[in-house]
């Protein structure tokens, strides 16, 4: 039985970082709005990217246009002071100090057009949310996290109508493909630490060394993938030739991921031996041998379907594009994320009599059933703002800057080492370059600062509470440069 906790709680720790950064929603979707670090997104309307930025904006588009681009984003998060304790309380070895990269290439493309004097459609591809990354193997937390991967994909069919002059209505049609990984290692409860109490235990046995250095390398993998369907809203109300507000409202995405559970190099327990003629049983609760090896027996590859259900969450964002003169203009937008929508993460089995669901939901486990894997997550909803300014340098050639400030939403009880960040401040600056009659060009750099962020993981069942010793605790410094072209046609 005790094999069996050890299972339960090391897959539970995988779950606890499916999410990352201020959020998991990422901003990248247009160069020409990085300019200004998104202040007065939706409101300004330069070009194809208003389809995402505010459907509204597309009846101001007086010819069919073509915009298309990418960004890369770059950085590290640095941890200092780690600790971890396996399952039983034992210290994890590993370097205290180090680092993991950050690397995302983002990718975008929008076409729009007029159909009449009242009404224009567009279409956009484009990432909503997005992440990647991963610590070295010997990671002191490597039990915790290893390897975190998320992409969402929607394709956006949209249509606009100018009710007036001054006031324009739009709708886009998200399709949206998301797909993830998530893998981490794990030590089951000092079956790989303690070897020399191993052979110990099993010394009346008589077989010498048993301890099998497969239980150092117990690795857990879970891929899923789904679509989902959401909507994107916009308003856009020009009350003057100076002054324009925008209303954008995006839905939530509820995706609910299905794949396989992989676990690799499990302990094969007396309980779960049968009539195997090649495993030696002591006992119930112990690893059984292998006399094929005469070490204790694993299970190369256990499998099972599951899901996990994950929002991308629906947001609100008000902005602004005030002219000042022929020259300069200012901008200012505040956004609201529905981030409190997120309460947990849940892997749950698929399967009736699960090989890994029948560990992990018992009432010493998660305490659920069918549960492969549960982390609390109650984020907390934010309000994030950002103001810009724009100068006209010459015919060809316009100036963009912006400060943007994005308030984690993460409480600091539920901070993990997948999503080791805090509060951040973003600065940019950008250009639009004519380059003729029909080309334009649009290119940005900004930099993220990151508030400091402790991070302290325990381990929880599906009833919230804590059920082993596991644990770490660390504090990481992260950082990220994004670059970003965008190149727009005029047919």
């Amino acid at each position: 039985m005790q094999n069996k906790t050890l299972i339960s709680a090391s897959i539970a720790m995988l779950i606890t970082s499916t999410t990352h950064a201020a959020g998991y929603k990422i901003n990248e979707q247009s160069t020409s709005g990085m300019g200004n670090a998104y202040a007065g997104r939706g409101a300004v309307v330069e070009d194809a990217s208003i389809v995402f930025s505010n459907p509204a904006g597309l009846t101001k588009l007086s010819e069919a246009t073509f915009s298309f681009g990418s960004a890369y984003l770059h950085g590290k998060s640095e941890y200092r002071n780690t600790q971890a304790t396996n399952v039983l309380g034992q210290g994890v070895s590993g370097p205290a100090n180090g680092d993991f990269d950050i690397g995302e290439v983002v990718p975008f493309g929008y076409y729009a057009a007029p159909i009449n004097q009242d009404w224009a459609w567009g279409i956009g591809l484009y990432a909503p949310a997005a992440i990647a990354g991963n610590y070295d193997q010997d990671f002191v937390g490597r039990n915790f996290s290893q390897d975190t991967e998320l992409t969402v994909i929607s394709l956006q069919p949209t249509l606009a109508y100018q009710i007036s002059p001054k006031l324009s209505l739009g709708i886009g049609i998200n399709i949206s493909f998301s797909e993830g990984r998530l893998s981490a290692f794990k030590d089951l409860g000092g079956i790989c630490e303690n070897a020399d109490a191993i052979n110990t235990a099993f010394a009346p046995v008589g077989l010498g060394d048993v301890h099998n250095p497969a239980f150092c390398d117990v690795q857990y993998n879970y891929e899923a993938d789904d679509w989902a369907v959401g909507a994107n809203l916009g308003l856009l109300w020009q009350p003057n030739g100076t002054t324009s507000i925008a209303v954008t409202y995006n839905s939530e995405l509820d995706f609910n991921h299905q794949g396989d559970f992989e676990v690799t190099n499990t302990p094969i327990i007396g309980a779960n031996a049968g009539n195997a003629d090649n495993l030696l049983v002591v006992a119930p609760e112990l690893p059984s041998i292998d006399l094929t090896t005469g070490l204790l027996a694993a299970t190369p590859l256990t499998t099972e379907a599951a899901t996990l259900e994950l929002p991308v969450p629906q947001n609100l964002t008000v902005s602004v594009d005030q002219a000042l003169n022929a020259k300069w203009s200012i901008q200012a937008s505040l956004q609201w994320m529905d981030w409190s929508a997120f309460t947990d993460i849940s892997i749950i089995s698929e399967q009736d009599l699960g090989p890994v669901s029948d560990v992990t939901d018992q009432p010493n486990e998660l305490a659920s059933p069918g549960f492969i894997g549960y982390i609390p997550e109650n984020w907390r909803d934010t309000l994030a703002g950002s103001i810009g300014v724009t100068h006209q340098w010459s015919d060809s050639i316009k100036i963009k800057s912006g400060i943007a400030y994005d308030p984690s939403p993460i409480p600091n009880q539920y901070r993990t080492a997948r999503i080791p960040t805090e509060d951040r401040i973003w600065w940019t600056i950008g250009s639009n370059i004519t380059l003729n009659q029909d080309w334009s060009l649009d290119l940005a750099y900004g930099y993220m600062w990151m508030k400091e962020a402790d991070v302290n993981e325990f381990e929880f069942n599906a009833n919230n509470q804590r059920f082993n010793q596991a644990s770490l605790s660390s504090q990481h410094h992260t950082y990220v440069h994004v670059i970003s072209f965008q190149l727009n046609y005029t047919l």
